[in-house]
């Protein structure tokens, strides 16, 4: 710039010492009235005046040469005053810098540092290398802009062809888009494999693509996702996982939620599995946090393989336990192989027991032996107890089968109802044999009550004769 600067003024001074004035004409023969001077005072610069006002001087030449100090190799124009200074092309204002600084590409009055402004659309920025398309950033220029919108925009077609946007931004309803035609959009990697792809340390990427899926830290060892179309958080590390921390209900399946979880719907059924691990069994806990409140975990496993425990965390205890072969353990984890075992007292207002076995109906068939009652006598002298009955020290020992008990107790009850029956019968005609019997002495008084007549008549007679 310096080398340029001196030929110049070598080429006027020559210009200078040939004719000692320097022709200068404002497009016809009438020479300039302004000045043109060449000024040494603070070094090689070059001054522009019109008029001799000092305001109107335009100087050209070194930051040294004008402001009397920073570098001779700075070439710089200075604009005294506080008058614009622009740039002309095709009698149109292209550009203009204001007294105050600010810089105005297609208007001539600067608002602010910056100010770009289009007859109807805004290009600032136009760029293409050889074929290879045309990027461009501004207001109202990709389709379907207006004067609300302003992004980046690109075309392969050159220019007087459709802009599509990559990026589009609208100050009207506040919407951002970005690439919402087509393509890809990366952030942390330069060959995006979806619509939008995030790339961090621990790889984070968002997909909605034919699978229907999102993927967040789901590639495992640099590879393809698992299972495209579900949703993986915190794939590969052990990182919490927190949802609506503030409040707020979660839904699965759902849209109606009435609770801080909810599966499922009437139209969708909610399934949730909990998997244990090689090492330990899966678990449920629940947490009544009040005073006096227990924590309870429902496990699978934990008492024996293949069971289903309620386990009080709290005191420690086993509550309530269904093992591998469904037995029922209630207060303890040892059904001793019956289908259901409580450890303590019991109460219902109704029980039905159905045995597999044969109901005792076969008592009142004909050909059943019942035990005549003196031999039943000597049974109970000598074992204290019914036939069929457990003694009081197997019940006590062994516990008692309320089935079989009671299809014995109704056993009893229709063996009774024989004895009953036939008691009823011998009864009868008992009954009868007194009615004869009654029947039979009743004509027996009634011959005596004759007899003693007669006897009282003889008397009477006989008595007349002896007197």
């Amino acid at each position: 710039m310096k080398n340029a600067f001196l030929t110049i003024i070598m080429a006027i001074a020559s210009c200078c010492s040939y004719a000692q004035y320097l022709p200068l004409t404002a497009g016809g023969s009438t020479p300039l009235t302004g000045d043109l001077y060449i000024d040494g005072t603070n070094g090689n610069r070059l001054i522009f005046s019109y008029g001799g006002a000092s305001n109107n001087k335009v100087l050209l030449g070194s930051t040294y040469s004008i402001f009397g100090g920073g570098s001779k190799d700075d070439f710089a124009t200075y604009i005294r005053g506080s008058n614009p200074y622009s740039i002309w092309t095709n009698n149109l204002q292209r550009l203009v810098i204001d007294g105050s600084g600010n810089v105005g590409l297609g208007t001539s009055s600067p608002s602010a540092k910056l100010s770009l402004m289009g007859a109807t659309t805004l290009v600032p920025f136009n760029s293409q290398i050889g074929s290879s398309g045309i990027w461009q950033f501004g207001q109202n220029v990709g389709v379907g802009s207006d004067d609300d919108t302003f992004g980046f925009y690109s075309s392969t077609f050159g220019p007087g062809h459709s802009y599509a946007p990559i990026l589009q931004m609208n100050s009207a309803n506040g919407s951002v888009l970005l690439a919402p035609n087509s393509g890809n959009v990366g952030i942390g990697t330069t060959s995006p494999g979806d619509l939008l792809q995030v790339n961090s340390g621990s790889v984070m990427r968002f997909q909605v693509a034919a699978t229907k899926g999102i993927w967040v830290n789901n590639e495992v060892n640099g590879g393809t996702p698992d299972s495209p179309g579900d949703l993986y958080l915190n794939y590969s590390s052990s990182h919490n996982t927190l949802f609506n921390t503030n409040g707020g209900n979660v839904g699965i399946g759902t849209v109606s939620l009435d609770a801080l979880l909810t599966i499922g719907s009437t139209a969708n059924r909610g399934t949730l599995n909990v998997v244990g691990s090689a090492a330990d069994v899966p678990a449920i806990s629940i947490t009544d946090s009040r005073t006096g409140g227990h924590r309870y975990t429902l496990y699978d496993g934990a008492s024996s393989p293949g069971s289903f425990d309620v386990f009080d965390q709290t005191t420690g205890l086993y509550r309530f336990q269904i093992n591998s072969n469904g037995n029922v353990a209630i207060g303890t984890t040892d059904p001793k192989g019956y289908k259901l075992a409580v450890a303590g007292n019991a109460i219902a207002e109704s029980m039905t027991v159905k045995l597999q076995g044969n109901w005792p109906d076969y008592v009142f068939k004909k050909d059943y032996n019942l035990m005549p009652l003196s031999e039943i006598k000597i049974y109970i002298d000598k074992n204290r107890h019914l036939p069929e009955i457990p003694a009081a020290a197997e019940v006590e020992k062994n516990g008692q089968d309320l089935g079989e008990m009671n299809k014995v107790l109704v056993k009893k009850v229709e063996e009774l109802t024989l004895y009953l029956i036939k008691k009823d019968k011998e009864i009868e005609n008992q009954q009868k044999e007194l009615n004869v019997q009654k029947s039979t002495n009743q004509t027996l008084l009634e011959n005596m009550k004759k007899l003693e007549q007669r006897l009282e008549i003889l008397e009477k007679k006989a008595n007349e004769k002896s007197n």
